[in-house]
């Protein structure tokens, strides 16, 4: 499930993307390195509570040490991301030893949800997030009632909080809004009135990037193919319709989401 490493592959694409956002609009590395690619949050990591920033001492330490040209590059985020994971999962299964102590003995281990949302205060609304946590295939048809159950799990405990206000809102950002398999899971006016990702062009996470990754995580030949396409033909002001999926907004009031599905 979550546990694959990423490949080299998925970070040279991303280094390729940086260049050529340097050459066709004169981007400096350092500036199209942080903010349209996921080398950030890959290696040094983010949070709903901590979005990524440029002055992280560890992302400035990266600058400064990186090799000023080409040479070595891709060499070099991809061991940093290495040794960034073996710290990250160290320390990871010394928490899932804490946390999971008491569930040797009944094997119930807790799955984790493939949908969840985080409530963001200063804009009294929730955020969408869906996670690759279902070996059968998160978004196959096979597994739609599943995804509907947690939806409406999710909500339900929304509702129970009684943290939200009539106005309030769900939304999400992603390439996912592109696709059925995705779309099918709400109601019609949720997709329907999606619009293309406004972030001051930035690409810095999976909203963008994880178009690019099969389940366990290998590059899809043909997603990778046209993008590179995009980037020798195309000259975009925005640089989210360089990618195939263009990430897109979608957001729909919390009440009529638990009228729909509670």
């Amino acid at each position: 499930m979550g546990s694959t490493m990423y490949q080299r592959e998925f970070f040279d694409l991303q280094l390729e993307f940086a260049r050529r956002l340097v050459e066709k609009h004169g981007l400096a590395m350092e500036s199209a390195l942080f903010n349209n690619t996921a080398l950030y949050t890959r290696i040094i990591g983010h949070s709903d509570d901590v979005a990524p920033q440029e002055d992280n001492e560890i992302w400035q330490e990266l600058m400064t040490a990186m090799p000023r040209g080409d040479d070595g590059l891709n060499d070099y985020f991809y061991n940093a991301y290495l040794q960034a994971e073996q710290k990250k999962r160290a320390a990871d299964s010394e928490q899932k030893l804490q946390e999971n102590a008491g569930d040797v003995a009944d094997g119930s281990a807790a799955i984790e949800p493939c949908f969840h949302a985080y409530y963001r205060p200063e804009l009294d609304a929730y955020q969408l997030h869906l996670d690759v946590n279902d070996e059968l295939g998160v978004l196959s048809k096979n597994r739609i009632e599943a995804r509907l159950a947690e939806l409406r799990s999710m909500l339900s405990d929304i509702k129970v909080e009684a943290r939200y206000q009539e106005d309030t809102v769900l939304y999400v950002e992603t390439w996912l809004l592109n696709i059925v398999a995705f779309n099918r899971l709400f109601p019609r006016k949720f997709s329907d009135n999606a619009n293309l990702l406004q972030n001051g062009n930035k690409s810095q996470d999976n909203a963008h990037w994880g178009q690019f990754l099969t389940r366990d995580k290998q590059l899809r030949a043909e997603v990778v193919e046209k993008f590179r396409r995009n980037l020798q033909v195309e000259e975009q002001t925005d640089f989210n319709l360089y990618f195939p999926y263009p990430a897109k907004y979608a957001q729909m009031k919390l009440t009529e989401l638990m009228a729909h599905y509670l």
